[in-house]
């Protein structure tokens, strides 16, 4: 096969219900110039059949059957062998609109400047939502396009609904062992990224099943995947003065992960974690010149308690808080 243009990964386990949807979704795709790299990460069911049948009728298809590691590993199995000069991803439960390569590879071709393009996502469930809505525009630069991706109004941090220049990933690999790894590379892409496109072309399909990955039951490790992620966000956002303004909102939200953590995991030890973080409660200065108010005393009573006495008090009064719910319910 020739050097494609496109390299499409898609990460694959126990998904036999859906998998036919999303390749015959790939296949379908007007834009024909690409190679689907599709990685059995040790499926137990017929995905890894399914996946054979489909590479023995197109040669545009290879499979890569490998032992059970996780989306990540499947992910950077995909990169090491991927050789398109663009990358994407899908995964296996989800599908994409049939013009959407073909109109977005004419918007790279027009600017060939582009490190990454984001297109529109629409989420499938019951609850039938609309197609997102978004406007056309180019993000330039890291300042711009970390904001963008921290505050997630305009850029999200999911790598499925975007195509990649392949040179972003020459020194970036998925952290394997961490089911947060689209949100962990959010602060690298915005430091290689020097343009980021917001196209309005296209439709990534978003299946929403309630025994996804992503929505299964936090674990203790996937709440501090989550935590060690938003963390290293909220850190780079330290390099920004414009964002000064945000820090009190954005701690809040990296030790509201903690504080979760604890109360759903009573023994766990999260001590490193508070001795870190201890080192980035805003200044004064901060809670200042703050616009987000309804974080004032939350902030002011960690600074008042000390980070590892207020999470105890505060945890102590969530428990009691919801002792006293259930004596009203009885």
């Amino acid at each position: 096969m020739e050097k494609p243009l496109l390299s499409i990964i898609v990460p694959i386990y126990n998904v036999e219900q859906y998998l036919v949807d999303c390749l015959e979704s790939i296949q379908n795709q007007s834009f024909t110039d690409f190679e689907l790299l599709l990685i059995d990460d040790g499926s137990t069911d017929g995905s890894g059949k399914i996946c054979d049948e489909y590479a023995h009728k197109d040669s545009r298809i290879k499979v890569i059957h490998q032992k059970n590691c996780g989306v990540s590993s499947a992910r950077n199995e995909g990169l090491d062998k991927a050789i398109g000069s663009y990358i994407t991803f899908v995964d296996p439960d989800d599908a994409i609109e049939k013009d959407t390569y073909l109109n977005n590879i004419k918007k790279l071709f027009q600017n060939p400047d582009i490190d990454i393009l984001q297109f529109p996502t629409y989420v499938d469930s019951q609850s039938i939502r609309p197609p997102q809505n978004v406007s056309e525009r180019l993000l330039s630069g890291e300042k711009e396009i970390f904001t963008n991706w921290w505050e997630g109004n305009i850029l999200n941090a999911y790598v499925w609904n975007k195509i990649f220049r392949r040179e972003i990933f020459n020194q970036i690999r998925f952290l394997v062992g961490h089911v947060s790894e689209d949100l962990l590379l959010v602060v690298e892409f915005s430091k290689i990224a020097k343009k980021v496109y917001i196209s309005e072309e296209g439709y990534y399909h978003y299946r929403v099943r309630e025994n996804s990955l992503s929505n299964c039951i936090y674990s203790l490790s996937k709440n501090l995947d989550l935590f060690i992620a938003q963390f290293k966000i909220y850190k780079n956002l330290y390099s920004f003065e414009h964002l000064r303004s945000m820090r009190l909102r954005s701690f809040s939200r990296v030790f509201r992960r903690l504080i979760t953590t604890h109360i759903s995991y009573p023994e766990s030890d999260l001590n490193v974690y508070l001795d870190e973080l201890k080192y980035y409660i805003p200044k004064w200065k901060d809670i200042i010149i703050s616009k987000d108010r309804n974080e004032y005393l939350w902030i002011l009573s960690i600074k008042l308690f000390r980070i590892h006495t207020f999470m105890n008090l505060f945890c102590k009064y969530y428990e009691f808080k919801k002792y006293v719910n259930s004596l009203k319910n009885v």
